[in-house]
């Protein structure tokens, strides 16, 4: 690589100068406080005597076309108590999307095969799920329902938590999807109802300052010794986002700083939280980062692996109507066939 290029690539991700700092969320509903040392605060790391539990989800594309994509989903949860896992429950189930036809012309159709049988209908050009100018890619949709299992499973765990106990999801507590907000919405009822906290938890943000710093790399050369959250970085004032934003570093050690969404219409102490947290977070594996989630993440997962064992499972199942699959997989798989050749 020219010397030149590498030049500017060190000039360009160099934190500029600034007097004075702000978060920049760069949407209406938010305004940015100035980060200021007061607000930074160390973990002390009292134990938490309740439970925490951890919820993540993954999906793999087992087969598809332009006018069809058929997935596997997989949701886990795990209940942690005094640092052991107690309780975990994961649930497999397919998904299949489909071209369908309604008085406004064509949308996109998602089946679900599990005890709900659920239908989600969306658009092909929602705002919320296409990228540029052009139609929701129909393997869009696996995310949607994904994210919704999510927030299902974690209006389900909290039957089995009590008050002050703690729920972590996988991202941020924004709205994002359409159809989305009823999901948080009953979630969150439930979490009033028996006190339950609800935490978001990012593993990775792009949010930078107003001055296009990065945000947590500005907050950790602020305070790069310790364990701390730091509280009151912006207010937030949208009925999609309900919430309190905090960052956090987890382990003396860590080089990583995370976000942290705290639904704000539960009652709770952010020390008691993050205290939680950071008794989770001292493994090796990665020191500042809770094993609930990497847990969860792990049986979550679908790997490689497994996904061409279900592709294989579904061609015995097809017999000789497999090729018309494959026919239109074909549209769609051209760039696997060179990344396998190069």
């Amino acid at each position: 690589m020219d010397e030149s290029i590498v030049k500017e690539v060190l000039e360009k991700a160099a934190q500029p100068k600034e007097r004075d700092y702000f978060a920049d969320f760069g949407e209406k509903g938010y305004t940015p406080l100035r980060i200021v040392e007061e607000n930074f605060k160390d973990i002390s790391g009292k134990n938490f005597m309740g439970k925490i539990a951890f919820i993540d989800g993954g999906n793999a594309e087992i087969s598809n076309g332009p006018n069809f994509s058929l997935q596997l989903f997989r949701i886990y949860y795990c209940i942690y108590h005094d640092k052991k896992r107690i309780s975990n429950k994961k649930e497999e189930f397919y998904g299949l999307t489909s071209i369908g036809d309604n008085p406004d012309g064509l949308i996109y159709s998602t089946k679900i095969f599990n005890q709900d049988n659920e239908t989600f209908e969306y658009d092909l050009f929602d705002e919320t799920l296409k990228e540029g100018l052009n139609k929701v890619k129909i393997s869009k949709l696996g995310d949607v329902i994904r994210r919704f299992s999510e927030l299902k499973a974690a209006i389900e765990v909290i039957d089995h938590l009590e008050e002050g106990d703690i729920v972590v999801l996988d991202g941020s507590l924004e709205v994002t999807f359409n159809g989305e907000k009823k999901y948080f919405d009953k979630l969150y009822r439930k979490a009033i109802e028996k006190k339950v906290i609800i935490l978001g938890f990012s593993k990775s943000t792009i949010l930078t300052t107003k001055k296009g710093s990065s945000l947590t790399k500005t907050l950790f050369d602020l305070k790069p010794h310790g364990a701390w959250f730091y509280s009151s970085i912006v207010e937030v004032m949208n009925d999609n986002h309900k919430a309190d934003i905090y960052f956090t570093k987890l382990h003396p050690q860590s080089n990583y700083i995370f976000r942290v969404d705290v639904f704000d219409s539960v009652e709770y102490d952010p020390e008691v939280i993050f205290n939680a947290l950071y008794n989770l977070s001292k493994d090796p594996i990665f020191l500042g980062y809770p094993y609930g989630l990497v847990d969860a993440d792990k049986f979550a997962r679908v790997s490689n692996q497994e996904k061409e064992i279900f592709k294989t499972h579904l061609k015995v199942k097809c017999g000789k109507d497999w090729e018309k699959i494959e026919a239109l997989s074909r549209s769609q798989n051209a760039h696997n066939i060179l990344d396998g050749k190069f």
